[in-house]
């Protein structure tokens, strides 16, 4: 394994449960319960599972109608998973997982169209990034030290390295780390495996 594409290609180990899609988020300073109701999340649904077995006791037809997210504290953040559709993409949701001056951000992408790291303060995004683009915003700087964004093509004479090229993988696996080092939270077979509270979002 590429160590560069670690938290990628972690997360598609677990095919069953990231698909041709996936958003991670965090929110500052709330608690679980208070993060599902911004999301938009039925807190009758609330039942406890890992991310490996997330949709078990549910209905096949929720995976058409209905979001499903996984949702644990971790330490001051509260961390999201969304492995089916897409509520918490929603740049709206983001800025509510933010309103009252806490911080939120997301790293996200749909069959890998528009993968995307965006971070918001205060109820504001103050920064989006296109992964594939390879260029980080000044709010993102001090977190992303020693990473590689963007997707190169070594056949092109342009191609700034191409005996190692970066990657889409690479670029996704890298907004991981930067969420991990704002949060102070990476993401881990562990962290994955531990009990997180499921919802789900009505469709």
């Amino acid at each position: 394994m590429d160590t560069r594409e670690r938290l990628f290609d972690l997360l598609v180990s677990y095919e069953e449960s990231v698909g041709d899609g996936f958003v991670a988020a965090w929110a500052e300073g709330l608690e679980v319960e208070e993060v599902a109701r911004r999301i938009g999340a039925e807190a009758s649904t609330a039942t406890p599972c890992t991310f490996e077995d997330y949709a078990v006791g549910l209905e096949e037809s929720h995976r058409d109608l209905d979001g499903v997210v996984l949702v644990r504290q971790v330490g001051n953040w509260v961390q999201v998973l969304q492995p089916y559709m897409n509520q918490v993409w929603d740049g709206a949701v983001l800025r509510a997982l933010s309103e009252g001056g806490g911080r939120a951000l997301h790293v996200g992408w749909h069959a890998h169209i528009d993968a995307r790291l965006r971070y918001a303060i205060g109820g504001r995004i103050v920064a989006s990034m296109p992964l594939t683009m390879g260029d980080v915003p000044e709010e993102l700087e001090p977190y992303a030290e020693g990473l590689r964004f963007g997707l190169e093509d070594p056949t092109d004479p342009e191609c700034v390295n191409p005996d190692d090229p970066i990657t889409e993988s690479e670029s996704i696996s890298s907004a991981l780390v930067v969420a991990g080092r704002i949060t102070g939270h990476e993401l881990s077979d562990e962290s994955l495996l531990s009990t997180h509270t499921r919802y789900v979002i009505r469709g």
